[in-house]
């Protein structure tokens, strides 16, 4: 085990959760879907949508197959979608296809008409404003009703798996996934925040986004009901579902949802809150999140990195960012100079993060925030005697 990867203090790691997991050479589809398609349990569900496992996986191939015929050769293919079901069937099979796809949240369209995209998707087709080809902008409705689609046979082949066609709007600009590294992301999360089987959650993430299309795998991984959340009102509608026992969104969104329901004295059912945080946070307002929802977990991550740092269920501290995921290897660097610093991060006032691991987006030919085969993240850090990570500014 590589030493950087223990952050924490070797007399503790949380009870069983793994420092190093494995990635299995399949697509997520493969092992977050296919496993549980003759099961008629609900996969996906929101706004009075609900798709099985195996409804999802016969959508899925659809827009994949559809994507693969009607995208022009070599042409750029933007998915633009919200919180939705019908938004995250768009995502899987854009990640499944064999083109170059741009994912983006409904609120970043504009990104998409820069890209001048060949084919555009989307799960509302009024939120792309103008600027767009009405010719190429298609809704899934109208992908289910094509006919003339045809079928890739067989298992994706590993080559295929390594590949970087799924672009993320990142931190330094394009982040470049391929199949496997956004399942080593969502292994991870499943891993670290320990999801049972039938647990359910509530996002209110687009899949577009990092956050939501790594939480996305990570429950359909543990065959946990996910419901999308696009609306504060389907939000409130949602929030006392006694079946949803996991929540995640930005700490903004908590501030506006959740303690404007729990001033009102609607408290909530869930057991835990995930709120995402871009870097340096307010620890009261994380207690008072806590105050109605139980547990706030801090999520900090980035597209180019997947989730990076997070609060353990069954160990943090309010103020602290959190510990590493499992596979995720920060090491303490000069932020001057970009080089590893060969010290434990308990022994250094603060240091910039480099983070290796197998969920990393894919450096491109003229990606200048690479050290070798470790990310430069920019994120100024520093360790406790607990051996928890504090994110205190960037660079």
């Amino acid at each position: 085990m590589p030493k950087t990867i223990a952050t924490t203090p070797s007399w503790y790691w949380p009870e069983g959760l793994s420092r190093v997991i494995g990635v299995p050479p399949y697509s997520i589809i493969e092992l977050g879907v296919d496993r549980w398609i003759n099961s008629d349990q609900i996969a996906l569900r929101g706004q009075g949508v609900n798709y099985t496992y195996k409804e999802v996986r016969d959508l899925v191939e659809k827009v994949k197959c559809y994507i693969n015929s009607a995208a022009s050769e070599n042409g750029k293919v933007a998915i633009v979608i919200g919180a939705t079901p019908q938004g995250a069937i768009l995502a899987l099979g854009a990640v499944e296809s064999n083109c170059n796809v741009y994912l983006y949240p409904k609120n970043e369209a504009y990104k998409a008409n820069q890209i001048n995209p060949s084919l555009v998707l989307t799960d509302d087709l009024g939120s792309l404003g103008s600027g767009f080809d009405a010719g190429k902008v298609v809704s899934l409705d109208e992908i289910v009703g094509n006919e003339s689609q045809s079928s890739e046979d067989g298992l994706i082949n590993i080559g295929k798996l390594r590949f970087p066609h799924i672009c993320f709007s990142g931190k330094f600009g394009d982040a470049w996934h391929s199949n496997r590294s956004l399942l080593a992301s969502g292994l991870s999360f499943a891993a670290f925040f320990s999801q049972s089987e039938g647990s359910g959650w509530l996002s209110t993430y687009s899949p577009g986004t990092w956050q939501g299309f790594t939480s996305l795998v990570s429950a359909l991984y543990s065959k946990s009901v996910y419901t999308l959340s696009d609306t504060q009102d389907h939000f409130v509608e949602n929030f006392k579902d006694p079946s949803l026992g996991w929540l995640i969104l930005p700490i903004e969104t908590a501030e506006s949802h959740i303690l404007s329901l729990g001033r009102k004295g609607r408290p909530s059912t869930f057991k835990t809150a995930v709120i995402g945080v871009e870097g340096v946070f307010s620890p009261d307002l994380r207690r008072e999140i806590s105050g109605f929802v139980g547990q706030a977990l801090t999520l900090y991550g980035m597209a180019e990195s997947g989730p990076m740092l997070a609060s353990h269920p069954t160990w943090f501290l309010d103020e602290a960012t959190g510990i590493p995921l499992p596979n995720m290897n920060l090491n303490p660097a000069d932020p001057d100079t970009n080089e590893i610093i060969d010290a434990l991060w308990e022994f250094l006032d603060q240091a910039m993060i480099l983070a290796y691991s197998p969920s990393l987006a894919i450096p491109q030919s003229d990606s200048s925030n690479y050290v070798g085969n470790h990310l430069v993240t920019g994120a100024l850090a520093a360790s406790d005697p607990n051996g928890m990570l504090y994110i205190l500014d960037e660079v």
